[in-house]
């Protein structure tokens, strides 16, 4: 019933599996691949040919989609929330389906007309130390050799974490630092390179890739024998070609698109329209022949790339006229937006990056549950790109693959330069907003990041700035090309964002059209972009070097620190009574995350620090600094607000209490507005402090009244001051004075007056 082929050896350190045979047989290929006991199954499915080969409405480029799944059950859990039943991609999933995809798409012939469907389904997870686009790589790429699609693989996955001379592959630290790369490689060459860093240097990434290159060595004949040991596999897929129509197209266009080329026009609007009038006149000419416009287009795209790579390796000039090392004119401009926390528009050559900074509460941060484990995350990086940035008319969607994976992307670069929570305790939110695209978006979003970070006082260390490197390679020569545009990315060989300060790399990701590239020509393109990332800094600092001094008014003000863990039932309340009521009081937003960490955001000074004081009173903290009210007591205190039910009082340590209308006087107060004014100097007794923090006043203080703690006959506390001097009552001066004082810290202020009820 099953033909089961199935083979093992051991890789760093861990043993590896792989099996087909025994599921998803009627797919064109499968393999489930165990490493260090996390399990994939990648399966491949393949287009009819017959459907296939009718097909020419769509020839732009290799119809492949790949998908990661990773199910809670992989985990051991159920999943969280109302609905128990897994949905739509997580964003961890979509990243690790472009992992994969980024990694095998150019080893795909990519005249394939063939619509190809990868899966990679996550079924264990037992060892969360084990990156699981490791397993899910492999399984994929032995399933496409197993399916006989024209694919040049294998293509092996590691992980390499290196932290000075200390190199550790396919191992997950629970710390971060040092350089983390995952690098997907054949036996020769470099595919796919993502990574991030603390500050790396060029040569410390070349050293990486040479370990991944020399850990993935034995893999490659494990793969390629296990796949000879399966009954022989037959090559399967329709290619496109179609070399009678090549010449045609050659001979109709040819003079006219090397003409538009040697223009070095500069703009890309003016340069793409030259070009739509040669794609109409050549459709119009060859339509007659029953050729689709898909097809003629196809041919037009290859003879412009051979156009391009004649000009670039023979001559080092690009479509747009630039030399080969050359950067595009770059545009800041700081707080572009009125009333937000922090933003920048940045601008280089076409493509432009408005990003805004919002700060926010722990309250805000992101709750993540994934594969990765729960965690939160405080600080997000938003990305978003919409059709009117390249001029085009299209539904607005939500985000896609490419704009969550650019935005990842942008963040691990700006993560590298935050402070940590103690110093920096907001959640940050960024939003980069593609307003222009011609080429390298992703990296004009980590410039305007950082730009954006300073422009809202974010201490962030330093600049941080990225570079899109491009390569054109015939096989012999190659050049390569700094800060490349759109048709450079389209018409050349590789895509290689670099993103550093002026110290080191911190993050980067390459993405290759051919069949890969030698360290070597990576180590020329690291060299040459640390020359282009050390021209943008320049620019960058020339208009900011330093965060400002202090945040805006518009932002929110927030102050964290740590309790003892055995006081905080007693800052939160039976069924956080006490901290909602705090907050709703102060109209401030109160956290105490697991480490026992107090964070407090308010609008205001004056409403953060009065949260705080409620906080420490709740919790039984005292400060030497602030005398301590006791129940009992008197003291002279003045009127801060006058409300239907009675008094707000401020006491001499600037807290607050209540004088319910009950508790001014034995007899009726009819117009308590009447009688009392804000300002006006009060002599009150302590009757009780609540578990909250909440003080109850009374100005009956000659009569039996008060709490257990309190005597008709007790001394009023002044800590200050007193309003008499001299024998002389100065309620009049003081009251004016207090009035004031009140009035100028309330202004603007949202702290409810309904703070006891």
């Amino acid at each position: 019933m099953f033909e089961i082929k199935e083979s093992s050896m051991e890789w760093e350190g861990k043993s590896l599996h792989i099996k087909t045979g025994e599921v998803a047989r009627q797919a064109a290929g499968a393999a489930c691949v165990s490493y260090g006991g996390t399990v994939v199954l990648a399966v491949v499915t393949l287009q009819k040919d017959t459907a296939a080969s009718k097909k020419t409405s769509d020839l732009s480029g290799l119809a492949l989609v790949t998908n990661f799944l990773a199910k809670s059950y992989a985990l051991g859990r159920i999943p969280n929330g109302f609905f128990k039943r897994e949905g739509k991609l997580s964003e961890r999933e979509v990243l690790a389906s472009r992992v994969v995809d980024r990694a095998v798409r150019p080893l795909i012939e990519e005249n394939l007309v063939n619509e190809v469907n990868i899966v990679c389904k996550l079924l264990a997870h037992g060892n969360r130390k084990v990156l699981p686009e490791i397993p899910a790589l492999i399984a994929a790429s032995a399933a496409l050799q197993l399916s006989g699609i024209p694919f040049s693989g294998p293509v092996i996955g590691v992980d390499v974490d290196m932290r000075g001379s200390e190199v550790t592959c396919n191992e997950i630290r629970e710390t971060e630092g040092g350089l983390e790369l995952f690098v997907a490689c054949t036996e020769e060459s470099v595919v796919m390179v993502e990574a991030e860093a603390s500050e790396a240097s060029e040569e410390e990434v070349v050293n990486a890739l040479s370990e991944a290159l020399k850990s993935a060595k034995p893999v490659f004949s494990f793969i390629n024998e296990f796949v000879k040991s399966v009954t022989t596999v037959k090559p399967i897929g329709v290619l496109y070609d179609n070399k009678e129509l090549c010449e045609k197209v050659r001979a109709a266009c040819s003079g006219q698109l090397e003409s538009v080329y040697n223009e070095r026009i500069s703009s890309k609007e003016k340069r793409h329209n030259k070009l739509g009038q040669i794609y109409t006149d050549t459709f119009a000419q060859l339509s007659d022949d029953g050729y689709a416009e898909s097809e003629v287009l196809f041919f037009i795209k290859k003879l412009e790339k051979e156009i391009v790579r004649k000009n670039v390796l023979e001559e080092g000039i690009r479509p747009d006229g630039r030399s080969l090392t050359e950067i595009r004119p770059i545009s800041i401009a700081l707080d572009y937006l009125p009333g937000t926390h922090g933003s920048a528009l940045f601008t280089r050559g076409g493509t432009q990056s408005l990003v805004v900074a919002t700060l926010g509460s722990y309250q805000d941060e992101q709750v993540m549950d994934d594969i990765d484990g729960e965690r939160r995350e405080s600080v997000l990086l938003h990305y978003n790109f919409l059709p009117y940035a390249v001029g085009e008319v299209g539904a607005l969607r939500a985000p896609g693959r490419r704009e969550i994976g650019h935005g990842r992307l942008a963040l691990k670069a700006v993560k590298a330069v935050l402070p940590g929570k103690e110093v920096f305790p907001y959640t940050l939110r960024l939003v980069s907003e593609i307003t222009e695209s011609d080429g390298s978006s992703s990296m004009a979003t980590v410039c305007g990041s950082s730009l954006a970070l300073m422009d809202t006082g974010v201490p962030i260390t330093k600049h941080v700035a990225g570079i899109a490197m491009g390569l054109i390679t015939d096989g012999v020569r190659s050049a390569v090309l700094s800060d490349i545009s759109g048709d450079e990315d389209m018409l050349g060989d590789m895509d290689f964002k670099v993103a550093g300060t002026r110290n080191g790399i911190v993050a980067l990701q390459m993405d290759m059209k051919v069949r890969g590239i030698s360290i070597a020509t990576i180590r020329d393109a690291l060299n040459q972009a640390l020359a282009g990332r050390l021209h943008i800094l320049e620019k960058m600092e020339h208009v900011i070097a330093k965060p400002r001094e202090s945040l805006k008014d518009s932002a929110p003000k927030i102050l964290c620190y740590k309790i003892d863990k055995d006081v905080v039932h007693k800052v939160i309340g039976s069924g956080g009574k006490t901290i909602r009521g705090i907050s709703s009081d102060t109209s401030a937003k109160i956290d105490i995350d697991q480490n026992n960490y107090v964070y407090i955001m308010a609008d205001t000074e004056e409403a953060l620090m009065e949260a705080k004081t409620r906080v420490d009173m709740a919790s039984g903290a005292s400060d030497s600094n602030v005398p301590q009210l006791k129940i009992g007591e008197l003291y002279d205190g003045k009127i801060v607000s006058v409300v239907d039910f009675g008094l707000f009082v401020v006491l001499p340590n600037k807290q607050e209490g209540l004088v319910h209308i009950s508790e001014i006087s034995k007899n009726r107060v009819n117009d308590i507005r009447a009688d009392y004014t804000e300002g006006q100097a009060v002599t009150v007794r302590i009757k009780d402090i609540g578990s909250d923090g909440k003080i109850k006043l009374t100005m009956r203080i000659d009569e039996d009244r008060v709490g257990s703690g309190g005597s008709s006959s007790s001394p009023k506390k002044r800590f200050g001051a007193h309003p008499r001097k001299n024998g002389k009552d100065n309620r009049s001066n003081n009251s004016e004075r207090g009035f004031n004082e009140r009035s100028g810290s309330a202004e603007g202020s949202s702290i409810s007056r309904k703070r006891f009820f």
